[in-house]
């Protein structure tokens, strides 16, 4: 089909009928009407055939000629003239030229602010979608929290429906992902944590006859995560866990008796490279994916005294045609989200700075004193909290900043002042 071009004006479209945005933000799939008059399911681009978000249709378009494929099979002149017509975007440039370009399954950032009923089930406690500076990317990541009050005391996960994706036998797939241990990991080291907070799992419930053994997982146990393929019985890798940081995860997959594929990057790094057989025959069905907070060890001995959190971001699936690049979280520079604020504190007393960043794992930060390194990594030199030694009244007035880095470079924040008194 050849996209006509349009003359040098403006494309007026409904400007007396402004479409109203009650149903603006709801979950929806393209066609089912649920996001209302003046509104239109908007799809993230190249997942046609996945959830998407109700969004208000454009009340005009600005000439802009750079076609695009619409998830209706017809061209469009550009982004704004498809959702003008109510459809999203499957791939830029004229339909005739996006056969064979490989798209993602599933693409999930969490901005929606909500958890998507059309994407996701959830799993014992209901997971939460969470606002905060300190997403992977964007600004929301999800929440997977066990406490005492937690009404499903062992379990907050969320499963991707299988009509969204399944994961069949003796085929390939790759998934990227960020996991952020939360720092209440660390209380409480003499627990017997298991908690498995990434899992492809069989329908074992279908094969009761069977082995329980899941296909693959990351679990938490004994201050390590562990690359776990329970088909095999031994750990695959074992790695520290991070705590209070953001971890990439890719994975290449294929479960398969005969030739199996398994391998792992954590931060860029090939972490695991493996093939042979690594799947229960039995299980024809395949596997799911989920992930959020598994931890059987919350319901023995019941009322577990403290609280473990586990964050999620960045989710991507692709099929055979995908690859590292396509699934990978973004990988950018580090940014400083929330500089290190003035402190005062009386002679005698430590003072915490603090600086909040972003950007592609691993973040490693150095403290500065009036311009000087500080030191000790005991005093956390080297962390995203500074403490300081006991403050002497002459320190007063001196001035703290931190760089942060990560493999694509280092970025410096604001300077914050001391201020000792007596």
């Amino acid at each position: 089909m050849t996209v006509c071009q349009w003359p040098p004006l403006l494309l007026l479209a409904g400007l007396l009928s402004f479409a109203t945005a009650q149903d603006s933000g709801a979950s929806c799939t393209a066609g089912n009407g649920a996001c209302g008059e003046g509104n239109f399911c908007l799809l993230n681009a190249g997942r046609c055939d996945a959830p998407g978000t109700c969004a208000v249709l454009p009340a005009f378009c600005i000439l802009d000629f750079d076609p695009v494929c619409g998830c209706d099979g017809e061209d469009y002149s550009n982004e704004c003239d498809a959702n003008l017509a109510g459809i999203s975007v499957a791939g830029e440039g004229e339909c005739d030229l996006l056969e064979n370009v490989p798209t993602l399954l599933v693409e999930e950032g969490f901005e929606s602010g909500v958890l998507s009923d059309l994407l996701f089930n959830p799993s014992g406690n209901t997971p939460e979608v969470l606002h905060t500076d300190d997403a992977r990317a964007g600004a929301h990541v999800m929440k997977s929290e066990l406490n005492q009050g937690s009404d499903v005391s062992y379990r907050t996960e969320v499963s991707v429906k299988k009509n969204i994706v399944n994961f069949d036998v003796g085929e390939e797939y790759w998934t990227g992902i960020s996991v952020k241990l939360g720092d209440d990991f660390r209380d409480r080291p003499d627990f017997n944590d298991q908690g498995m907070v990434f899992q492809f799992h069989y329908r074992g419930w279908l094969h009761p006859e069977v082995r329980d053994a899941q296909p693959l997982l990351l679990r938490f146990k004994e201050d390590e995560v562990h690359v776990h393929n329970e088909v095999l019985q031994e750990y695959m890798a074992s790695v520290p866990p991070a705590y209070g940081e953001w971890v990439d995860w890719v994975m290449h997959v294929k479960f398969d008796d005969v030739d199996g594929v398994i391998q792992i990057w954590r931060n860029g790094e090939l972490l695991v490279d493996w093939t042979g057989d690594n799947h229960q025959r039995e299980m024809i069905e395949g596997a799911y994916l989920k992930f959020g907070l598994y931890s059987s060890q919350y319901q023995d001995p019941p009322g577990v005294d403290f609280v473990r959190t586990v964050y999620h971001d960045e989710l991507r699936i692709a099929g055979a045609d995908g690859s590292y690049e396509m699934v990978a979280p973004p990988r950018t520079p580090a940014v400083v989200i929330a500089h290190p604020q003035p402190a005062t504190v009386v002679a005698g007393d430590s003072a915490v700075f603090r600086v909040t960043a972003n950007g592609a794992p691993p973040l490693s930060y150095q403290w500065y004193v009036n311009g000087v390194v500080s030191v000790p990594a005991r005093f956390g030199g080297q962390a995203a909290t500074f403490d300081t030694p006991s403050a002497l009244p002459n320190w007063s007035g001196v001035t703290v900043h931190c760089d942060v880095s990560n493999p694509l470079g280092t970025i410096s924040s604001e300077s914050a002042t001391l201020t000792v008194v007596p």
